[in-house]
């Protein structure tokens, strides 16, 4: 995997995910450059009641040339995302491992 980061005024980090399957953690930068190349790319969501309520938690760009599964802790596919979209998610109940998870895709 590449650990190309950049670091952002306030903080915010961004990666180049291009090895998958990703997994996220609770220290995985917000901003998520994702760069693979197989045709069935997964990024997997850290255990929900890690995390705070709200968001947004990931911001997510996916410029492969696949689509790319966004998976709960509990690895149920919550979306794909296409080719060349992007993605803000937001977590809306961290009760449970998996976690409610709201998205917003955009082309």
């Amino acid at each position: 995997m590449t650990v190309d980061r950049a670091t952002f005024y306030g903080g915010s980090q961004l990666i180049n995910v291009d090895l998958f399957p990703f997994t996220a953690t609770i220290s995985t930068p917000r901003i998520l450059f994702l760069v693979g190349i197989g045709p069935v790319d997964t990024l997997n969501l850290p255990d929900a009641r890690l995390l705070k309520l709200g968001g947004p938690q990931y911001f997510l760009i996916n410029t492969t040339v696949f689509g790319v599964i966004i998976r709960d802790d509990g690895s149920n596919g919550l979306f794909t995302m296409a080719s060349n979209s992007n993605a803000l998610l937001v977590l809306a109940d961290n009760s449970t491992a998996n976690g409610i998870w709201l998205e917003r895709v955009s082309f």
